[in-house]
C-alpha cells in the first residue's frame, strides 16, 4: 500500500492511508489508491498509482484551511520486492496553486526543492527548484511545470544503485497561501536493469474546495 504523511511547519502532522480511501486493482499489476480527509489544518486528498515494475505515480491536492500561510511536507512511502541487478529511475511533477477562498491572491513557493524522490531513504532525484508561483485574480489559477528528468518513452534513464530494498518514496516539500489549494502530479519510477519498458500513469488532478460557512 501506499502510506502518506502529511506535516505543517507550525508543527502538525498525520498519516492517511487504506482506512481514509479506497485501493482497487483495475489490471494486473496496478494498483489505485484514492481518498480524501479533513483535518483541522487542511484538507487532503489522493489518488496514487502504484505499478509493481516498480513505478510510483500520484495526484494530490491539499487546501490551507488556517488563517496564515503554511509550510507544507508531504511524503508517499511504499515497500515494493527488492533486486539486485542493477536499477534505473526517473521522476516528473507538475502543479497548479488557486484562489479558492476567493481573496483574489494565492501564492505556492518552495525555498529549495518542490520534490524529492528516495530510493532506500537516500535521496536521487530533485525536481523544481527555487518555485515561486503567484495568483493575482479572482478564483484564479496558476499551473507550474511539468518538471522532469529521467523520462523518456515512458521508461527510467538516469543509472541509479546496483541493488535495492525496495523502498520507495517522494517527499513535496511547498508553501501555501492561506485559504488556497495546491494540485500535484507526477510520478517516480524506478526500472529493474536491463528491463522492458514500463509504463507510469500520471493522474489528473484533484482539487478540493474549501468548505464555507
Amino acid at each position: 500500500m501506499v502510506g502518506m504523511t502529511v506535516s505543517g511547519g507550525s508543527g502538525w502532522s498525520y498519516w492517511a492511508g487504506n482506512d481514509d480511501g479506497w485501493v482497487t486493482n483495475p489490471e494486473p499489476g496496478i494498483f489505485e489508491y484514492g481518498g480524501n480527509v479533513s483535518w483541522a489544518e487542511c484538507d487532503f486528498s489522493w489518488e496514487n498509482e502504484l505499478e509493481v515494475d516498480p513505478g510510483l505515480g500520484f495526484g494530490l491536492s491539499i487546501t490551507n484551511t488556517q488563517s496564515f500561510t503554511e509550510t507544507f511536507s508531504v511524503v508517499l512511502d511504499v515497500q515494493v520486492p527488492g533486486w539486485s541487478n542493477g536499477t534505473l529511475q526517473g521522476a516528473s511533477i507538475g502543479g497548479s496553486v488557486s484562489d479558492t477562498n476567493f481573496d483574489g491572491t494565492a501564492s505556492l513557493t518552495s525555498s529549495q526543492f518542490l520534490m524529492n524522490t528516495f530510493l532506500d531513504a537516500t535521496s536521487q532525484i530533485e525536481l523544481g527548484g527555487g518555485l515561486d508561483v503567484l495568483v493575482s485574480q479572482f478564483a484564479g489559477t496558476a499551473t507550474f511545470g511539468p518538471f522532469s528528468t529521467g523520462l523518456s518513452g515512458g521508461s527510467a534513464t538516469i543509472i541509479g544503485p546496483q541493488s535495492t530494498q525496495g523502498n520507495l518514496a517522494i517527499q513535496i516539500d511547498f508553501t501555501l497561501s492561506a485559504g488556497d489549494t495546491a494540485s500535484f502530479s507526477g510520478g517516480y519510477l524506478v526500472d529493474y536493469v536491463p528491463a522492458p519498458a514500463g509504463i507510469l500513469a500520471l493522474n489528473g488532478l484533484v482539487l478540493v474546495r474549501r468548505r464555507r460557512a
